[in-house]
């Protein structure tokens, strides 16, 4: 309504400025974005339509008081008034917007691009895995061009009561590799890199702020669901440099993904 693209629109677009790349394949240009849990908007929705179990429980209550019929019938018409003003209505619009797999293709369709757009969800790690996903659609010659990064807009009760349930949460400074790690607290933002071949990049004269050597990944196993698992990170880092031809004195700075829990 105020004239503003969405955040993730709007990365996108700040993402092909700075690329600064004039015409763009639209044919052959894909979108691919993390996200996990879709967003607040989503479960927000999911209140809204809760309703008539809200109105059955309203209903036995109002009947257990002896309230008369008509008295009960009007007050479950204000009830539910007051109970749905909080929510827009139900349209096309935002039933695609509490739905993950749109974030990627409302930036295909605003852009005009048809090179494929879809997201990936590996929790913490989606980010990773949807330049992974590039990175192969660039290898095999699937797309020329990808935008790959991820958007998380998902600071509502469903998180943070979790992950306060379960102790996961800091009530103080996060301390990341730390013997007195409490937990972490959750943020939300959007970032989108531009992805090209390397010898598509230099032949453009595209300006180059780093090239992905390799990428690597792996799972915990019976390590864990949540918690992090030394062999299985360990195995991840182990594919990264194997498929990179690094050795480990090759590398000057590793940014890694620490949780701030004890463990």
């Amino acid at each position: 309504p105020d004239g503003r693209l969405p955040e993730h629109w709007g990365a996108a677009k700040e993402a092909l400025e700075d690329a600064d790349l004039g015409s763009l394949p639209l044919n052959e240009t894909a979108v691919i974005l993390g996200n996990t849990l879709a967003g607040e908007i989503s479960r927000t929705h999911l209140v809204r339509f809760r309703w008539p179990y809200a109105r059955r429980v309203f209903d036995e209550l109002l009947v257990e008081l002896k309230l008369p019929p008509t008295a009960r019938a009007a007050v479950l018409r204000r009830v539910e008034e007051r109970y749905k003003s909080a929510f827009p209505p139900v349209n096309e619009d935002n039933l695609a917007g509490g739905l993950s797999n749109t974030i990627a293709g409302r930036i295909c369709n605003y852009f005009n691009f048809k090179g494929g757009g879809y997201t990936v969800d590996g929790a913490c790690s989606s980010s990773l895995l949807s330049i992974q996903e590039a990175c192969v659609g660039l290898d095999q010659r699937l797309c020329n061009l990808a935008l790959a990064g991820g958007v998380d807009i998902s600071l509502d009760p469903f998180e943070l009561v979790g992950f306060a349930k379960v102790g996961a949460l800091s009530d103080n400074d996060i301390r990341v590799y730390d013997k007195r790690a409490s937990g972490f607290l959750p943020g939300e933002g959007c970032g989108i890199v531009v992805l090209k071949r390397l010898e598509d990049a230099i032949e453009d004269k595209n300006r180059i702020y780093a090239v992905i050597r390799g990428v690597g990944y792996s799972s915990d196993g019976k390590g864990g669901i949540t918690a992090p698992s030394v062999p299985g990170q360990s195995l991840a880092v182990d594919r990264a440099y194997h498929l990179a031809d690094y050795s480990f004195a090759d590398v000057d700075l590793i940014e890694g993904h620490g949780t701030g829990t004890p463990l």
